[in-house]
């Protein structure tokens, strides 16, 4: 499924990153296509968006 995600919608890594999958997308970067996540533990990371289900 091919989505655009906005600020502030939430779902789920399909791979787990240090034992965390629930994600909340909190920017973009335009310039390589992947957003920026936080995760449950307040740690933020860059997936693309085909790592989110």
């Amino acid at each position: 499924m091919n989505r655009e995600w906005e600020i502030g919608d939430t779902g789920y890594l399909k791979e787990p990153f240090l034992g965390y999958r629930f994600i909340e997308v909190v920017g973009h970067e335009h310039a390589t296509g992947r957003l920026i996540v936080q995760l449950e533990s307040g740690r933020e990371i860059t997936v693309y968006p085909d790592e989110i289900e």
